[in-house]
């Protein structure tokens, strides 16, 4: 989408005539996931690699830990498991201390998928279980949702079809 990606790059030229920096950053994070969703995978790393090149005393690391998890996923698209779980793990030893529970629910998530992609049971069990808990935790009532909705497909993918069954039947139960 051309004209979204032309919208947001004179947005960012915007933000630098203003010169805030805040708003060049944000603004960026959101051109590389736009580019991501629409497949260009290598405008968006270059992106967050941009990003990921400033030093956390002059842009706080919440961006840095927003890059890393931008970055992991579209490693993940592109099944490059390893790196973005090293990613992940990078981008959440920086959530630890910003508590910003959307950029931790966004983690856990990624990581469940990768552990889900990989067919690793165990871990995709109990990071599925996790993001459940978080995002119900802290009223994020949609996410949970979905992430239930996740867990349910997990199951029927691994013939567990009781145990999908009921993670469907409470999802469907507290959307009434």
């Amino acid at each position: 989408d051309n004209t979204s990606v032309e919208s947001m790059i004179d947005a960012i030229d915007y933000a630098h005539k203003c010169n805030c920096i805040d708003c060049v950053l944000d603004a960026n994070i959101a051109l590389a996931e736009l580019y991501a969703e629409i497949n260009d995978y290598d405008s968006a790393i270059t992106i967050f690699d941009k990003i990921l090149e400033f030093n956390t005393d002059e842009i706080g690391s919440n961006y840095i830990a927003k890059a890393l998890a931008g970055k992991s996923k579209v490693l993940i698209n592109q099944k490059q498991y390893d790196y973005a779980l090293m990613l992940i793990d990078s981008s959440l030893s920086l959530c630890d201390s910003l508590s910003d529970i959307n950029l931790l629910i966004d983690n856990y998530s990624s990581k469940a998928q990768i552990y889900d992609s990989l067919n690793i049971l165990d871990e995709t069990n109990n990071y599925y279980k996790y993001v459940i808990k978080l995002a119900y935790d802290y009223k994020e009532y949609e996410d949970c949702g979905q992430f239930m909705y996740n867990y349910g497909m997990h199951e029927i993918r691994q013939n567990n079809i009781d145990k999908a069954i009921d993670i469907l039947k409470i999802l469907c139960d507290s959307t009434e």
